[in-house]
């Protein structure tokens, strides 16, 4: 098994707009197996991250000037 990821950008704030990604399985899987990994895929972190975006903090720190 394995996974590709295309990434796909967009415009208006300059991001990345779209993730195609493909499981590949071997194809001894049967019906339930499949149904399987599709759960697995939609329901890990990143899938559930990429769809409903986390929040973002930026804290920007320099360093402290001395003998000014």
């Amino acid at each position: 098994m394995h996974v590709e990821v295309d990434q796909h950008h967009a415009s208006n704030p300059g991001r990345l707009g779209e993730f195609a990604v493909r499981v590949f399985v071997p194809a001894d899987l049967d019906a339930h197996q499949m149904e399987m990994v599709e759960r697995a895929a939609r329901s890990c972190p990143a899938h559930h991250t990429l769809a409903e975006p986390a929040k973002v903090s930026i804290a920007i720190h320099a360093p402290t000037r001395t003998g000014a």
